[in-house]
């Protein structure tokens, strides 16, 4: 029989601003028999906790108020107050580009989930924190886990900055967690009811989606009227973007966290936000407005697909444009130089 690992002895701080998805979060670990959980609304709040409560593995989302998920990693991993600086922090976004993972490794975090997450993710995670502790690296621009996978993981080894700086010290992988939980694998009956947990709340996200298309069209409105820098202009109007797509299916609303990703995964290949770039936001906040109008839940049946092949079309159309005018404006350069 497979070992199992026990984590009624692990203590975690979960950091998350958005209140539901903090409180179904710990209910979701309490269920997969977490013994203590402890929880902070920011990354200011959690580092406090931390200094406090001294936590096993802490989990955070990155977008917070105050202090963000990776300043707060930052910090613990430089402070002098620090006294666990190679504490496991494991990352939760609903970022999913390979450079926003990247920049969260390059951060100091130990491992990165994707929103929306099944028990099942967030399980598999634990135990690989648990089972594969990491050295300490302490270099000139970077202090954190060792960044290079063991081939053994079937994961391709990441590239080191660290390795080309001139002082770089390296404190060996800490295995009091294994000695505290065990190894092998989190009880599968414990993360079957952690997932009916997620499968079967009921808190009601309308309230939060609203707020989040409220913030969007502000922020649609200050890029159409104000001399916004690109950069910053780009992360007002994709962040509640990034939020809804995050949050909107674990809590139920399957075809809006859908349309959601379309668009987010537009936003995150574009380096300039145009006016057809603006005009395909206004018109996935028009969208949203009619679905929720229309009371569409759920995946939204023949209804909902024909939301989504409509707001895949729109954007990839805009793609299409978008490349073509490069390309022409490329080729214009060519023959004018």
């Amino acid at each position: 029989m497979q070992d199992k690992i026990k984590l009624d002895k692990l203590h975690l701080l979960v950091v998350d601003d958005l209140v539901p998805m903090r409180d179904l979060m710990v209910q979701v670990f309490r269920k997969m028999g977490v013994g203590d959980i402890s929880y902070a609304l920011n990354g200011a709040e959690a580092y406090e906790e931390y200094l406090r409560k001294k936590p096993d593995i802490i989990i955070t989302d990155w977008f917070m108020p105050e202090m963000d998920g990776i300043e707060l990693t930052k910090k613990i991993r430089t402070s002098k107050q620090s006294h666990n600086p190679a504490i496991p922090i494991l990352m939760m976004s609903g970022f999913s580009a390979v450079d926003r993972i990247g920049e969260a490794r390059d951060g100091g975090v130990t491992e990165f989930i994707i929103k929306p997450f099944s028990a099942e993710d967030m399980a598999k995670r634990l135990a690989y924190i648990i089972k594969n502790p990491r050295d300490l690296i302490i270099a000139d621009n970077f202090i954190g886990p060792d960044r290079r996978r063991r081939q053994k993981d079937n994961i391709k080894e990441e590239k080191r900055s660290e390795e080309s700086q001139k002082s770089v010290r390296r404190i060996p992988a800490d295995t009091s967690l294994q000695e505290k939980t065990g190894v092998g694998k989190i009880n599968e009956l414990d993360v079957q009811r952690a997932h009916e947990i997620i499968e079967r709340n009921e808190i009601n996200f309308l309230p939060i989606i609203h707020g989040f298309l409220e913030q969007l069209e502000e922020e649609l409105e200050k890029g159409r009227t104000q001399d916004i820098p690109q950069k910053q202009l780009i992360q007002n109007i994709t962040m509640p973007v990034m939020q809804i797509k995050a949050n909107g299916k674990i809590f139920h609303y399957d075809l809006i966290g859908d349309l959601a990703e379309i668009v987010l995964n537009l936003l995150e290949s574009l380096a300039a936000l145009d006016d057809g770039a603006l005009q395909i936001v206004q018109a996935f906040v028009t969208t949203l407005r009619r679905v929720l109008k229309e009371k569409v839940t759920g995946s939204g049946g023949k209804a909902g697909d024909a939301f989504r092949k409509e707001m895949k079309g729109a954007c990839d159309r805009f793609a299409r444009i978008r490349a073509h005018n490069l390309k022409e404006n490329m080729r214009k350069q060519i023959e004018s130089a």
